[in-house]
């Protein structure tokens, strides 16, 4: 077997790349974040505003610093395709008895990212998993939406976090 690397880092004669047991390769300075909610909120977050994200205002890791906690956004540092989780444990039931979740992408509800559910009709937990193509400087967010004016969500460590990782250099774009 024959591993090809398009180049490789090396920082204080480390690899940053380096082949493991069975052809793996690691990455150690993959972008990768782990952002989640300190405190409840029920005023913060409009739903009907599209565009906006959920503010997670703590990280608890960020390969990179490219989460930022003032508004809640991931920024793309290189042009990839990337993975993301987001969760929300909302404390407002949707009162039509469906909620949806999406990215945001550069202040726009992402394309080909919505996932809904039906029979929410309770406080409720929705989380949704999304890969997008990205381009550097490209910002993303996590966007749930129900019937209700307000959406309010609780912190919680097991149901309300948005994470995300570089899963590799796009030849598309």
């Amino acid at each position: 077997k024959i591993l090809t690397v398009d180049y490789i880092t090396v920082t204080n004669h480390h690899d940053s790349y380096s082949p493991k047991h069975r052809g793996i390769v690691t990455a150690p300075n993959q972008p990768d974040f782990l952002a989640r909610r300190n405190g409840n909120s029920s005023q913060t977050y409009n739903p009907y505003t599209y565009s906006q994200s959920v503010p997670y205002n703590a990280v608890e890791h960020d390969h990179g610093s490219n989460f930022n906690t003032s508004n809640g956004l991931f920024t793309a540092p290189v042009d990839g395709t990337y993975l993301f989780q987001g969760s929300i444990y909302s404390t407002t039931a949707s009162s039509g008895g469906w909620a949806q979740a999406w990215l945001t992408i550069n202040g726009a509800r992402g394309s080909y990212t919505d996932v809904a559910g039906n029979g929410m009709d309770h406080t409720n937990i929705i989380s949704t998993t999304h890969m997008v193509t990205l381009s550097a400087g490209d910002t993303v967010g996590y966007h749930p939406y129900g019937q209700n004016a307000n959406f309010g969500f609780y912190q919680n460590v097991h149901h309300t976090y948005f994470k995300g990782r570089l899963l590799g250099l796009s030849l598309i774009h």
